[in-house]
């Protein structure tokens, strides 16, 4: 059964086939949240995503990094597979149980607010099916298309009940259950097929393995929970400072910003991993170059969202949320720049593991949590909601700034002159669309053009680069 075989699928087609079911979930889910926050109400919505940030940080603690562990040992064809497969469920297992015994003492010792301590614990039950879940085993033997079932199966599933049932605010403990009750269908899809495809998994408590797994798993599990503290700290803070609604309109920017950033940014990563480590382990020049060529085309594609972002955020969040979250506007206008500069260093960012430097990865990951814990507070006495959203875009670049000097490109003379053609082609892009002032649409269409084309006639783009987008859609995944 193990001897599940791998396909030739180019690197591409496998994020395609990937992506597909994460981009259509998560689209599927945006509209779950969508639908949430308008008929819950800024106040109740903000309790509800304070509960979910939370919740996302039990979520990191229970993986720790022992899935990339695991897929680790599938794909590299071991013959003790299967109990790694065991070994890493029954940790995670465990570790759900203690998580979940966590938050029961963090509700009974008020460290959560009295107001979302019901939704807490309502969505802390979602460790059992997220630590159950197998989609990392079947991502190891490339089934993308049982990855991408599952997850748009908890989409819909949530989004449906949400859409037929959840009608104000007294509906927002309903919609918490649902939520759990999304997760635990798609894990018990995997779990039973996973006696077809992999045999019996023999479950059995052994502590020597689970220390031995969270050892190994140590760098990339904090790295994780740093990563997505830094990402969700915003919210948490708001939720004890702030009152409700700011919580909610908060929340509804950063939202639209997550759509993007889970799944681009992570998606880009799988497709970058494998071809950085392949040319790690064969030429440091070859590895350098392409970490350079793809910081620059990252660079190309991520300022239009800024731009774009910038010019169309009231139109954008009052389409998904409507107009009652018309306040998180101004949020959405900064937070769209630290999307921007995410995307930009996600190159850079990818090359640490690549190159088996995680544990410096890590001394980069754990200055982002400082300067979001020190850079949030004092934006929001400084400035309100903005305010925030201004001290999340100081330590975003700072921290882009170490982690590029760290990658050995920060003076590399192809970037910085694609950094100046990129900013210039921008702020002509932006001062032309402002001038014109048109509605949300046209203005993204135009915009895209007038972009493009100023970048082609700087000829910025090079032959170098067109190879190199040919060879990820040639390279055949390992």
């Amino acid at each position: 059964m193990m001897g599940a075989t791998f396909s030739g699928k180019s690197l591409v087609r496998s994020f395609i086939t990937l992506s597909f079911g994460n981009v259509l979930a998560q689209f599927i889910l945006l509209i779950a949240f969508a639908a949430l926050g308008r008929a819950l109400g800024p106040d109740e919505f903000g309790w509800w995503s304070f509960s979910y940030a939370y919740m996302l940080y039990l979520f990191r603690l229970g993986e720790f990094g022992l899935e990339v562990m695991g897929v680790r040992a599938i794909a590299g064809g071991s013959s003790s597979s299967v109990s790694r497969i065991s070994s890493v469920l029954t940790t995670r297992f465990l570790l759900a149980v203690l998580l979940f015994f966590c938050a029961l003492l963090a509700n009974a010792l008020g460290i959560i607010p009295a107001q979302a301590r019901t939704l807490f614990l309502l969505l802390s039950l979602a460790v059992f099916p997220v630590g159950l879940s197998l989609e990392w085993a079947y991502e190891a033997i490339q089934r993308f298309e049982f990855v991408s079932a599952a997850r748009v199966m908890k989409a819909v599933l949530f989004t449906a009940l949400v859409l037929t049932t959840v009608r104000g605010s007294e509906s927002s403990v309903s919609s918490a259950m649902f939520y759990v009750l999304s997760l635990v269908f798609p894990a018990v899809f995997l779990l039973i097929d996973s006696g077809r495809r992999f045999g019996k998994l023999p479950l059995g408590f052994n502590w020597g393995e689970s220390k031995a797994l969270l050892k190994e798993a140590f760098p990339v599990g904090v790295a994780t929970f740093l990563s997505q503290y830094s990402l969700f700290f915003a919210t948490t803070f708001l939720g004890y400072v702030a009152s409700a609604a700011d919580v909610g309109f908060f929340s509804a920017a950063h939202r639209l910003i997550v759509f993007v950033w889970a799944y681009g940014i992570v998606a880009s990563n799988r497709v970058l991993l494998p071809t950085l480590s392949r040319l790690h382990r064969e030429s440091h020049e070859a590895f350098d170059l392409f970490v350079i060529r793809a910081t620059r085309l990252f660079l190309i594609m991520a300022f239009p969202i800024g731009v774009l972002g910038t010019l169309t955020s009231r139109d954008i969040v009052e389409l998904v949320f409507g107009q009652s979250f018309s306040p998180a506007s101004p949020v959405f206008e900064v937070l769209v720049w630290v999307l921007v500069i995410a995307i930009s260093r996600s190159a850079a960012e990818i090359s640490y593991w690549a190159s088996d430097r995680q544990r410096l990865y890590v001394s980069r990951i754990l200055l982002l949590g400082v300067l979001h814990t020190v850079g949030v507070p004092v934006g929001y006495y400084l400035d309100g909601l903005r305010g925030v959203a201004i001290g999340m875009l100081c330590a975003e670049s700072l921290y882009s700034v170490w982690l590029v000097w760290g990658a050995r490109i920060a003076w590399n003379r192809s970037i910085s002159v694609t950094l100046a053609r990129v900013a210039v082609a921008s702020s002509i892009t932006l001062v032309g669309l402002l001038v014109v002032s048109m509605s949300a649409l046209p203005s993204i269409l135009v915009g895209i053009v007038v972009y493009v084309g100023l970048l082609v006639a700087a000829r910025e783009f090079t032959s170098a680069d067109c190879e190199m987008v040919r060879a990820l859609f040639t390279t055949k995944a390992r």
